[in-house]
């Protein structure tokens, strides 16, 4: 009985392995290409897009696969810090092996048609990002572990729900001496508010708290630097930022 081989080439960018198998002629055969993680399959040398496929071996026969980056597999992950920003959790994509130019991130307003609105590791826009959209980042020329990815990388899609205040809260004023009286302005008096100060560590400062106000006064740090004003006045947040200058 005759015998024929089969000669079997699986290729992706990071690794070839091969397999031979030697059946008797007219057998059916099954085969199977198995991606690596981050891979997908994409199809046979011959243009066959089966996976798993079936042949008749009459001949001996050579097959090669071909696989192709899934860009599906993993979204570069994202943070909304404050209702003003939302940036890319650069440790986390780090951790799982990428990396790529700050430059070329690009971020998008979700649309029919996206909507370029910035570029870079983070994205502000004004004072509050809540009713203007859902975003998306992109990465192009993305490496993991020395190899370039074939396609560009995307983050989660980032709803910024609910409606924006017409009229959101404003402070004044925001350079100060410390100790220099700071007024809370435009509140919506039908709420409670609260007003959360931090300093530029993130350590917490104090916290005011007011019932049927439209307004708060309050006095500035003694100690220059750099605060962060977290205000809940009813359903909106709001962040707001002074310096206490010497």
């Amino acid at each position: 009985m005759r015998r024929w081989a089969i000669y079997i080439l699986l290729l992706c960018a990071a690794s070839v392995m091969a397999e031979q198998k030697t059946v008797s002629c007219g057998t059916s055969v099954r085969i199977t290409a198995t991606a690596l993680d981050g891979w997908k399959f994409d199809h046979w040398q011959d243009g066959n897009t089966d996976n798993p496929r079936t042949v008749e071996v009459t001949a001996d026969l050579n097959f090669i696969a071909i696989f192709e980056q899934d860009c599906d597999a993993y979204s570069l992950p994202v943070e909304i810090l404050y209702n003003w920003l939302i940036l890319l959790n650069i440790s986390d994509i780090q951790a799982a092996g990428y990396s790529f130019e700050l430059e070329a991130v690009t971020w998008y307003r979700d649309g029919e048609v996206p909507e370029v609105v910035g570029h870079g590791s983070y994205l502000t826009l004004g004072k509050s990002l809540v009713g203007t959209g859902s975003y998306y980042a992109e990465a192009k020329g993305v490496i993991k572990e020395g190899w370039k990815v074939g396609c560009d990388l995307r983050s989660q899609l980032v709803s910024c729900g609910g409606s924006p205040s017409s009229a959101p809260p404003i402070l004044e004023p925001t350079l100060v001496h410390p100790k220099e009286t700071q007024r809370l302005l435009r509140l919506n008096p039908t709420c409670a508010t609260t007003v959360t100060i931090y300093d530029i560590s993130g350590r917490l400062v104090r916290t005011l708290t007011a019932e049927g106000v439209d307004q708060l006064t309050w006095q500035a740090e003694g100690v220059a630097g750099c605060y962060q004003v977290l205000v809940q006045n009813g359903d909106e947040r709001h962040v707001l930022r002074y310096i206490v200058t010497n």
